[in-house]
Order: C-alpha cells, then sequence, then structure tokens
C-alpha cells in the first residue's frame, strides 16, 4: 500500500524484489540490498532494463541497515545463504559443494542474518524467512531460535501451492515446498509478523548483529549530492518538455548527484551508513559543452519512460538487420526518426538511438552490446 517501506536483505540477482516492486507500483518504496557489490551492480541493471521505478539499490552487511532503517520497515524478506540441497536434482556443483561442515556453517550465518532482519521490522510488520535447502538446521531451528530470543515476534501460518506444514519438523506454521508435491525444487518458508504494540525502537530487545555502521554513503562521486540551479535543471526539463507526457513520475523528486540526474520515488531519504548504488530512476547526465550544459538521457530513461515516451519512435519489427545492429551498438535506419528516438521491437522498449540524415546510431550500453 502507499508509503510502506518492503526491504529485501538479500537480493540478488533480484527476481523477488522485482516481483515485490511490481506488485507495490510506485506506491511503496523497496530497497534491494546484497552483500557483494558485483551481485549487486547485476541487480541494479535488473531493476533497470525492467523499468523499475520505485527501488533503491545498496550493498553491504545487513546490519548496516539497520541505522537509517531499523524499526520502520513494513516488509521484510530474507531469502537465507543456504546448503543448497533443494539444487541437489539438478546442479552436480551443489551436490559436490554439501557438507557437515557447510549445513553448520550455513546456520550460523543464517542466524545472524536473520537477527539483523528483524531488527529492521516496523511493529505490525511481516519477515519472510526462506531457503532452498531441507535441512532443519538452517530451516526450522533457525526460526525457533529467533522466536525464543524476540518475544515481539510470532509465526503466522504460511499457506502455499504444494507445501506442507512444518509442524513434523518442530515448527507448526511453517511451509515446506516439495518438488514431489509443487512447483519448485525444494524450498522452505516462515512468515513471522512483529506485534503491533512493540516499541518501533528496537534498541532494547535487538539482538547485536556487528559493528555500528560508519558512514559510506556517498563515498562515490557519483551518489554525491549538489544542489542543482534551475539554469543546470533546464536542460533535463527542456528534454522532457520534448520527448514525454507531462505527469510521467509524478510524486518523484529530480535531484543531482554529481553529474547524474535521479528521479528519486516517494518516501526516499538518505541512508546513512549505507553504500547506495542507486535510488530510484536514473534520467541521464549533465555534460559540459562548452559555456553550456547538455542533458544526455539514459538507458534506464528509456526502459521507464517507455509508456509516456511523446518524441521519435523507431520500431524494429520485421527488420532482422536492424535489430542486429541496434544490438551490437551500430548505425540503422532512422525511419524517418530525428534527434533522440525510442528503439521499440513490437512497441517493447529496447533502448535509445539518436537519429540524423536518415541514420540512427545506436546508444545501447556497451555492457549490454551483443555482437551476435
Amino acid at each position: 500500500s502507499r508509503g510502506e517501506l518492503v526491504v529485501d536483505v538479500a537480493a540478488a540477482p533480484g527476481g523477488k524484489a522485482t516481483h515485490a516492486s511490481g506488485l507495490a507500483g510506485d506506491r511503496a518504496l523497496v530497497v534491494a540490498n546484497d552483500l557483494g557489490e558485483g551481485r549487486a551492480r547485476s541487480l541494479l541493471g535488473n531493476f533497470e532494463r525492467l523499468g523499475v521505478t520505485n527501488a533503491v539499490v545498496t550493498h553491504g552487511p545487513v546490519y548496516r541497515l539497520t541505522g537509517p532503517l531499523g524499526g520502520r520497515a513494513d516488509a521484510v524478506l530474507l531469502d537465507a545463504p543456504c546448503s543448497g540441497e533443494g539444487m541437489f536434482r539438478r546442479s552436480v556443483a551443489a551436490r559436490a559443494a554439501w557438507s557437515e561442515a557447510a549445513v553448520e556453517r550455513h546456520s550460523l550465518l543464517q542466524r545472524r542474518l536473520i537477527a539483523a532482519s528483524a531488527n529492521l521490522v516496523a511493529p505490525g510488520g511481516r519477515l519472510v524467512y526462506s531457503t532452498c535447502t531441507f535441512d532443519p538446521r538452517e530451516n526450522e531451528e533457525v526460526v525457533a531460535w529467533l522466536l525464543a530470543r524476540r518475544e515481539d515476534f510470532a509465526l503466522e501460518p504460511a499457506v502455499l501451492p504444494g507445501t506442507s506444514d512444518a509442524g513434523r519438523f518442530g515448527l507448526p506454521g511453517a511451509a515446506r515446498v516439495w518438488p514431489h508435491h509443487g512447483v519448485g525444487d525444494g524450498h522452505f518458508v516462515a512468515l513471522l509478523r512483529r506485534d503491533a504494540g512493540a516499541n518501533r525502537s528496537t534498541a532494547s530487545r535487538a539482538i547485536q548483529t556487528g559493528r555500528p555502521g560508519g558512514s559510506r554513503h556517498g563515498r562515490d562521486e557519483r551518489h554525491r549530492r549538489h544542489a542543482a540551479t534551475e539554469a543546470e535543471l533546464m536542460p533535463w526539463r527542456d528534454f522532457a518538455a520534448a520527448h514525454l507526457a507531462g505527469d510521467w513520475l509524478a510524486g518523484h523528486r529530480v535531484e543531482r548527484y554529481g553529474k547524474r540526474l535521479l528521479a528519486l520515488p516517494e518516501g526516499f531519504t538518505p541512508l546513512h551508513g549505507v553504500h547506495v548504488l542507486r535510488a530510484g530512476v536514473h534520467l541521464g547526465d549533465l555534460e559540459s559543452v562548452g559555456d553550456r550544459t547538455r542533458f544526455e538521457p539514459s538507458h534506464a530513461l528509456a526502459m521507464t519512460a517507455a509508456g509516456a515516451w511523446t518524441g521519435p519512435t523507431i520500431d524494429l519489427y520485421g527488420d532482422p538487420q536492424a535489430l542486429a545492429a541496434f544490438r551490437a551498438g551500430g548505425t540503422l535506419h532512422a525511419n524517418g526518426a530525428a534527434g533522440t528516438s525510442l528503439v521499440t521491437y513490437r512497441g517493447f522498449p529496447l533502448g535509445l538511438a539518436r537519429a540524423k540524415a536518415g541514420e540512427a546510431r545506436s546508444l545501447l550500453p556497451k555492457g549490454l552490446r551483443r555482437l551476435a
């Protein structure tokens, strides 16, 4: 619902977080975090390609989120790293990597992660804990460990297709997804709710999960906020007036971070102590050309704003050669378009091109180009 805060604490590569963003639309703010920067950047790419507008992508240990977000999240999802027994029937590597030591190691990690995740949940909020393994030491015992230490949390029945109650493993109400009963290779899911009458602050009962997070927000110049003058914003406004419907991204606010312009979703505030890779939508960059400033639109803008695009469009349906040229970062026929144009395939956005004199040059980012 509007104003809700949803946090996916181990989000990469992004299937669950992007689905949550789609369900929430622009009504909720989704914070998607992953420990590894490389995985978080992959997550960011998936958000951009899917045109997500209401998400913040971060990376780092979960406990760093508890500073700015402690006791605030309406919903928290922890799909925990695990020994991966649910992957055995289709992954030789998963079978080879399994050991008793791996199970014990993951169990300890999962307890730290679920404790930190619980510290994020607001009174009345929900926490979903899931794995893709069968061992009770990584499933029921982890949840029971948390419930024994956080009296303000209680287990709610999780009823899903193809599941059975986990009562036989000591945790009635949790759900086990069996590969011979439902879709999937084997999973565990537990839904917990925090007492609505609990104190919003978690300080008195929080389980200590790590060092206090020092400020890392904005260590990258791209994410240092600068006040943008009206003159600096004018190129963006001129571009938007010529290419986009006037009410596009209503409720978002445009701010400058370095040379980048971001459309920040409603409810976003700086996450001090957290490394933020991207908040909201990267609209484009402000480039200095001589004594003037030019706005260069981003690929994320093309994917996000396709439904509101009023500028020139080049549709490549029925022209496989032009499609291959666009995907390779080459040139193609402009089909009457001029200037910055949205390239589509049967109406689906692919990215941007710059058209002039009957030809259009692909602006697809280098990392997305394909030569074959």
